[in-house]
């Protein structure tokens, strides 16, 4: 119905333009014979007029915006009537006051016949235009104009790539006559963009990092797109290091220009740059910070993919249930008319299902994303990639080849196999030649398992040890250079040798005797010198060869080396993973003898016995504490203090009655302590505090209860002081041998400090001792 009337508007502006051409006509017509020819100069300027009125500039207007909203449609027709309008339009607007109307009607002819597919003739109509701009000396409309073109061109296809370079190519040298030094940066990277589509990925690299510099040099801050696409092309070249700088300074220019239009876009490249390389740490960071960038472009297309790849960096980090979280939100609906969000979703759904042992569950999503991936690729035009298509057909395979359906993975890997994969993620083509490997293996086709797996292994080592490769490299440039330097040098002495020895010749040349003689002596002369050049050079070789031999026992070494270390490594995880062990099980010790202790008390009818019981508990939990701190913490060697007191404060709060009155004040320092000195202080607590809860306190609404642990220098101090009753009028801590008072005072001793008691409205205990760890007010290691 909407094209229906566009075609009767066009033919009501058309109708219009031609009765007022009939119009003009007619009354030139009837002035010729009505009127004298002395008055024909007076009929020339009433023709004029008319034809001002004949180009209505209102009616052009609508002729082209009819016309651009044709162009923009996908189908021939529509194409064609933008085509056919634009044309009329440029016959219409001949007049030289009409340029501007006739300039932009002729791009649009470029423009449809390029989305026509006829190539010549949209180049040929382009050139018309080109030339107009060139006429005027409008330098800038020109190079605008070749850059738009090129711009259409490239996206008609590859065939086409080539001839949008020279396009570029002319519009950056324009933008530089002009000057516009950022749009002639902007055109190299265009051609940058095409090379690295083309595979040609040196030429791409060496362009992309001039347009970087140049940006530098003009102070544009906006590099993101740029290193993008250096790290798309550092991708390709297999040197993951370099990918994975360029991702990181794309991610700090965005952030810096504080541009996040492509937030979610660039945060997931760096995370599967990580993933890439299996920092699975990383990658969960990012992708997680591209989930979050909700108001960046095309959000909500790429939101269930990196979803997905958010959920599988997390399994990969034995994080199931946080994936399961991830995987389950509420937020997690997909849109309606869009499959593509579903497939990586369905996959990290299935390996879900692997891993809780639910193979027929795993089985079902993965074949149900191969499924949707199928008729997504086999659309016109396609919605899946080529590349795209095969990392996900890999993906699955994996996970179907881990569940041992080996039919299925087989049969997703010849479709793969027939895809050509020269300029993919060499991260993908190296699980697919493992896939294929591993899938030959099993069917016992040995030639291919020995084939894939060759492929395999050069992939991966070019991905993982190019850095060393390189630096070789660039060792052996420099010992080239070098020795080319030796040689300029030793031809430049022979030649000035020569010069001399010609120059003695023209001065002696009558003196034949000593002509011959310098002759003689040039020729031993230049002998020698041919020895000695010989010589050296068979030393260079000698020494060249005892240096690459020396090369190959430091590179043996060196493996050696990173072996024992790997091993090393290996030990010291053993040996902590033991302490830790060792750690769990004297705190379940601890508290097995805690329960006894509560077992024995059931049979207890002495009040003082049971006492005795609880305290014992209590001195039990408080060294348990300890045990378990060290048990759920990474440092396995000391004790964050304001942690491992603040809960022994909890577990003594809640097992008195009196307590809930009572307000307990902690000022805790940020100290850490090794497991010798924990202990002792955590006893010595136990015991103030079990004390002033029993004895302490009048039961009032003012009980105070204030624990201080301090550290100025290298010495530590405890501080217990409660508002309570005090000491009793006949006691005297000195001669006090209570059981409690025998093991503050023993505690203190282990930690080679002191103990000190005061009455000072109420009791204030006070402990002093060195810390013997390096470094001990600090946060805890989590």
């Amino acid at each position: 119905m909407k094209l229906e009337q566009l075609i009767k508007a066009r033919n009501r502006i058309a109708f219009k333009c031609n009765l007022q051409k009939v119009t003009c006509t007619v009354t030139i017509l009837l002035g010729l014979l009505l009127f004298p020819l002395e008055k024909l100069e007076a009929k020339i300027l009433a023709v004029s007029n008319l034809k001002t009125v004949a180009n209505d500039t209102i009616n052009i207007r609508k002729s082209l915006n009819l016309a651009v909203n044709y162009s923009d449609k996908d189908s021939p027709a529509d194409l064609k009537t933008a085509l056919k309008l634009s044309g009329e339009v440029i016959l219409a607007t001949q007049a030289p006051e009409l340029r501007k109307f006739r300039e932009e009607a002729t791009f649009l002819k470029s423009k449809s016949l390029l989305r026509l597919g006829l190539i010549k003739e949209a180049t040929a109509a382009i050139s018309e235009l080109i030339n107009s701009h060139h006429k005027f000396h409008e330098t800038a409309k020109e190079a605008d104009t070749w850059a738009i073109y090129a711009l259409y061109l490239r996206s008609a296809g590859p065939d086409n790539y080539l001839e949008s370079i020279s396009y570029f190519k002319r519009a950056a040298d324009l933008y530089r006559i002009v000057p516009n030094p950022k749009l002639a940066l902007d055109m190299m990277k265009e051609q940058a963009d095409i090379y690295l589509n083309l595979g040609r990925l040196d030429e791409a690299e060496r362009m992309l990092i001039q347009v970087v510099s140049g940006y530098s040099k003009i102070g544009y801050k906006k590099l993101y797109k740029s290193y993008d696409l250096l790290a798309a092309t550092e991708r390709l070249k297999k040197d993951v290091n370099k990918q994975l700088f360029y991702r990181i300074e794309t991610v700090k220019s965005m952030e810096l220009t504080g541009d996040y239009q492509d937030a979610t876009y660039y945060y997931a490249k760096l995370a599967m740059a990580y993933y890439s390389i299996k920092r699975f740490d990383q990658a969960e960071k990012y992708f997680i910070k591209a989930l979050a960038a909700k108001k960046s472009d095309n959000y909500e297309l790429l939101y269930h993919t990196y979803l997905a790849y958010a959920a599988e960096a997390l399994m990969n980090q034995n994080k199931f249930a946080e994936a399961n979280k991830l995987l389950t939100h509420p937020d997690v609906k997909f849109p309606k008319n869009n499959q593509l969000n579903t497939i990586s979703y369905e996959q990290a759904v299935g390996r879900y299902y692997a891993h809780y042992k639910k193979p027929d569950l795993a089985r079902f999503h993965f074949l149900r994303s191969i499924e949707v991936t199928d008729s997504l690729f086999n659309l016109t035009p396609k919605q899946l990639k080529d590349a795209d298509y095969f990392g996900l057909l890999i993906r699955a395979s994996k996970g179907l080849i881990n569940l041992k359906y080996y039919n299925d993975s087989r049969t997703l890997m010849q479709k793969a196999s027939k895809i050509p994969n020269l300029l993919f993620d060499p991260v993908y083509v190296s699980e697919y030649e493992h896939q294929m490997y591993l899938i030959d293996s099993i069917h016992r086709n040995f030639p291919g398992t020995l084939r894939h797996f060759k492929k395999y292994v050069s992939i991966r080592d070019s991905l993982f040890n190019i850095d060393k490769t390189r630096k070789i490299d660039s060792l052996q440039f420099a010992f080239e250079s070098q020795q080319k330097d030796k040689d300029i040098i030793t031809k430049s002495k022979n030649i000035t040798s020569l010069t001399k020895i010609g120059a003695l010749q023209k001065v002696e040349l009558k003196q034949s005797k000593i002509i011959q003689s310098i002759i003689f002596v040039s020729i031993i002369l230049l002998i020698l010198a041919c020895f000695l050049i010989y010589y050296r050079y068979q030393k260079q070789i000698r020494s060249n060869r005892l240096l690459e031999v020396q090369r190959k026992e430091i590179a043996g070494q060196n493996l050696s080396l990173e072996r024992l270390n790997a091993r090393q490594h290996g030990l010291i995880t053993e040996k902590e993973w033991l302490i830790k062990e060792i750690h769990h099980r004297v705190k379940n010790n601890l508290q097995v003898v805690k329960s006894l202790l509560s077992s024995h008390a059931v049979y207890l009818k002495d009040q003082a016995a049971l006492n005795a019981v609880a305290e014992s508990q209590h001195r039990i939990q408080a060294m348990s504490l300890i045990h378990q701190k060290l048990y759920n913490r990474e440092n396995i060697t000391d004790v964050y203090m304001p942690e491992y007191i603040g809960d022994l404060v909890d577990y003594l709060t809640d097992s008195f009655e009196i307590s809930k009155t009572v307000i307990v004040e902690q000022q805790i320092d940020r100290i850490r302590l090794d497991v010798a000195s924990a202990v002792p202080v955590g006893l010595i607590l136990n015991e103030l505090m079990t004390n002033a809860y029993k004895y302490a306190f009048p039961h009032s609404d003012k009980d105070r209860l204030l624990i201080q642990l301090k550290q100025v220098d290298n010495i530590i101090t405890l501080l217990v002081a409660d508002n309570g009753k005090g000491f009793p009028s006949n006691f005297n801590s000195e001669l006090n041998n209570s059981f409690g008072m025998t093991l503050m005072n023993g505690m203190a001793e282990d930690l080679e400090g002191t103990i000190s008691f005061e009455d000072r409205n109420g009791i204030r205990v006070t402990v002093k001792f060195e810390n013997s760890l390096v470094d001990n007010v600090t946060l805890p290691h989590v």
